[in-house]
């Protein structure tokens, strides 16, 4: 390791007892220091960390949000708000006991989540006043892989359409919550 470092004049992060964390470069080594295992230790773990970082950020790399002005609880009518959503310390939510069979959503910026199922939103692509999200829906039995698309008609309605189909669209309205 020591040799490749020189070789390729790679530098080293280090820690010193006296001066803390040291960058050195095969020039700036101390003289009679080799590779013992704690610098090779810390050589290792250092070098690998950002290779970790790169690898965990790759999940949010590939997420997507979904316009701001879209997130909040979404139902047919305003009448149906107070019977279907409630607002918790975590934000919003169904209330319990959950109609699993109610026609409404609740959008937030990372998510899409129904009655009976929660969506992470992967890629969201724009078309003028549509907006098609790629998502994997997960419920009681398993994984889905959905493109969920929405129309925006204003601020305050939509159509959304879980299957991609126009017979199936449902229009609803923000719940003012």
């Amino acid at each position: 390791m020591k040799f490749v470092r020189r070789f390729l004049h790679l530098p080293t992060l280090e820690w010193e007892r006296d001066s803390g964390l040291a960058l050195r470069t095969p020039k700036t080594q101390k003289a009679g220091e080799g590779a013992n295992m704690g610098t090779l230790g810390r050589t290792v773990i250092l070098g690998v960390l950002p290779v970790l970082v790169f690898a965990a950020s790759g999940a949010a790399a590939h997420s997507a949000t979904i316009n701001p002005a879209l997130v909040g609880a979404w139902a047919p009518s305003i009448a149906d708000c107070p019977r279907l959503f409630e607002r918790t310390s975590r934000g919003l939510s169904f209330k319990r006991p959950v109609d699993q069979f109610a026609q409404a959503v609740i959008i937030r910026p990372g998510e899409i989540e129904g009655p009976s199922s929660v969506c992470r939103v992967l890629t969201v692509t724009r078309a003028r006043d549509t907006i098609s999200a790629a998502t994997e829906c997960r419920d009681a039995i398993g994984y889905l892989s959905l493109t969920i698309t929405i129309k925006v008609q204003s601020a305050r309605q939509i159509i959304y359409s879980a299957t991609g189909g126009e017979a199936l669209n449902l229009t609803y309205l923000k719940c003012p919550i």
